[in-house]
């Protein structure tokens, strides 16, 4: 049973629900709830944070990991659900084909995922090693703020909720095993640069490639941008150590076809030694390091797509880069959103659907009623002439 909250705010348990429950409260919010919500997702792509967050706080929510005695703490943990909950900040096209996948939606903002994996085991003592390793095993990069026992999962709205009553059961560790301290990834690229040698030319992506031509970022509108990236998880279980160091390997020499086969094997090392909660013998790395050596044509998986790159030398800082994205991107559902509109009206039938009314213009396109309010005025003189015809 899930635990449902007043708000991220009241840790009082208001009650138990379970999670048939909580997957039809998202698909179908109560009126108020679901206007709170489609508020906070505009106030989200117009980068207004504060009224965001407002809005946020004064939410339902719910405890997805564990439930609790009358009040939500570590200390007052009842049971386990069953359940985990990994939090994606920022990314939404993620590969539901995994078979550890239960259950997805988009987040509150409508710019994340929320992800549920069945699991046995969890504890509070075993749960943030958890967290990571079913991050690296579904190769998403989770919120690390959100890998905690009583994180909340405010109510969100999603009609398309993703739910797969056969996915895999993980099988959580009894032991407790504190998972390494996280790291940003300019600085863990520091980090293993001065392993391999301190070289500047090490690639760890494919976005060396782009010509900026002065520019501070490009933007894709139309599609993402596949590129290359050498994903190196922050632990790696005992069970992945050899597919997940082989990928490494692979992806890290594509993209660097002309390091030397030394420097290219101390890497692959010193990512064994930092990462496997439990390291493969040197004999075992250098058997992953050799069916990779010698091979100059294997080319990178391109396992990163991205709708904005921004130039390394450009001066901006993580958070106008943040509110730079946001503005793109909203800007970007903005205009497929009036072209869609645009071409239901277009292709109009006035004898089948009759006038055009922002009702019949909301289900002839599938958007909110709000959403057609915002945008009717821009398609006044169509609708004028489609309904004077």
């Amino acid at each position: 049973m899930l635990n449902l909250f007043k708000n991220i705010k009241d840790p009082r348990v208001l009650g138990e629900i379970d999670i048939y429950d909580f997957f039809d409260r998202i698909k179908n919010p109560d009126p108020i709830t679901k206007k709170k919500i489609e508020l906070a997702r505009l106030f989200k792509s117009q980068n207004e944070i504060e009224d965001y967050q407002r809005l946020k706080a004064q939410t339902l929510c719910f405890t997805l990991n564990f439930s609790f005695n009358s009040r939500k703490t570590n200390a007052t943990i009842k049971e386990a659900t069953g359940l985990i909950y990994i939090d994606v900040d920022g990314n939404v096209d993620i590969d539901l084909n995994n078979p550890l996948i239960f259950a997805s939606w988009l987040s509150l903002s409508g710019q994340g995922r929320g992800i549920l994996v069945k699991v046995d085991n969890l504890t509070l003592e075993n749960f943030k090693t958890t967290y990571f390793e079913i991050a690296n095993q579904l190769n998403i990069e989770a919120d690390n703020n959100a890998g905690k026992a009583t994180q909340y999962c405010v109510h969100s709205y999603d009609e398309n909720v993703y739910n797969n009553n056969d996915s895999i059961i993980y099988q959580a560790k009894e032991e407790s095993i504190k998972p390494p301290n996280s790291v940003t990834y300019k600085k863990e690229k520091r980090k293993v640069a001065t392993e391999i040698g301190n070289n500047n030319n090490i690639n760890y992506n494919s976005l060396s490639s782009i010509d900026f031509k002065g520019k501070d970022y490009i933007f894709f509108e139309d599609e993402k941008e596949p590129f290359a990236k050498a994903w190196i998880p922050k632990i790696i279980p005992v069970g992945k150590r050899n597919e997940i160091l082989f990928t490494i390997a692979y992806q890290f020499k594509a993209l660097n076809p002309l390091l030397p086969d030394d420097k290219f094997r101390n890497f692959i090392l010193n990512i064994n030694s930092s990462r496997c909660i439990e390291p493969l013998t040197k004999k075992e790395v250098v058997s992953i390091v050799k069916k990779i050596e010698g091979n100059d044509n294997i080319t990178p998986n391109l396992n990163n797509p991205r709708r904005i790159v921004f130039n390394s030398n450009c001066k901006l800082t993580a958070n106008e880069k943040r509110a730079k994205t946001n503005k793109l991107n909203g800007k970007r559902r903005t205009k497929k959103t009036m072209l869609e509109i645009e071409d239901c009206l277009n292709n109009w039938d006035i004898e089948t659907q009759g006038k055009v009314t922002q009702n019949k213009l909301a289900e002839a396109t599938n958007r909110s009623i709000k959403t057609i309010e915002r945008y009717y005025k821009e398609f006044e003189q169509l609708k004028n002439r489609i309904n004077n015809s």
